[in-house]
């Protein structure tokens, strides 16, 4: 049977009401299977079975665009969700049971599944190590910042390592920006006021104090 191009369309449209219709009333009755697995691991691999295709994709993570993200993924990222894990908690074991779950669940072809889990998989494990770095960064910066004095130079310094810490915004989480920045803000005031105090301790010797105005008709 010779089927139009218009017939086509809409017979591919009918199909993805059909789709959307089964699947919201398949939510409807079951709400449960749109959540997030119980437990620390998503499932062992060999063990994929359609009941947890509900589970799909269980979070906010744009899997198919992280695997063709160029020049790396921010750190901050790492806190996007999917099958209810947090991206930097999914393990390997984690990656090779959704490489088996996702072509059950035809949410992927299988050697599209294969070819997605092992490059987000790089991705993430990337992201992880700019992390750690980063991490380090944090470790050795604070100790620098505490030995730091109130004097011009350190003032400097410090001026400095707070711009790095900018630059390296998108290489930390959110939650670890906010600590670091508080750290910054609260190291720096200490050297502004004891630079302040300093300047004022070494002028007041100087300082002849209020002029003694005598009246001359006195």
């Amino acid at each position: 049977m010779m089927v139009n191009g218009r017939t086509l369309t809409i017979l591919l449209s009918s199909i993805m009401v059909m789709t959307a219709l089964i699947l919201a009333v398949a939510f409807a009755v079951h709400p449960a299977a749109a959540q997030a697995p119980a437990g620390d691991q998503v499932g062992r691999p060999g063990d994929a079975n359609m009941a947890d295709c509900g589970n799909l994709p269980g979070g906010n993570a744009p899997i198919s665009r992280i695997a063709r993200i160029e020049g790396g993924l921010a750190v901050r990222s790492l806190g996007l969700t999917y099958y209810g894990k947090t991206l930097d908690q999914l393990t390997d074991q984690d990656w090779r049971y959704l490489e088996e779950l996702w072509p059950l669940c035809g949410t992927y072809e299988k050697d599209v599944a294969a070819v997605l889990a092992t490059q987000v998989r790089k991705v993430i494990n990337e992201s992880k190590a700019v992390q750690a770095a980063t991490r380090d960064w944090m470790r050795a910066t604070k100790a620098e910042v505490e030995g730091l004095s109130p004097v011009h130079d350190d003032i400097i310094v410090i001026h400095n390592l707070w711009q790095e810490m900018l630059n390296r915004e998108l290489d930390m989480s959110v939650a670890e920006f906010a600590e670091m920045t508080a750290f910054m803000k609260q190291a720096q005031q200490k050297l502004y006021d004891a630079n302040a105090q300093g300047q004022r301790m070494l002028v007041r010797p100087f300082d002849p104090g209020p002029t003694d105005v005598r009246d001359p008709y006195k």
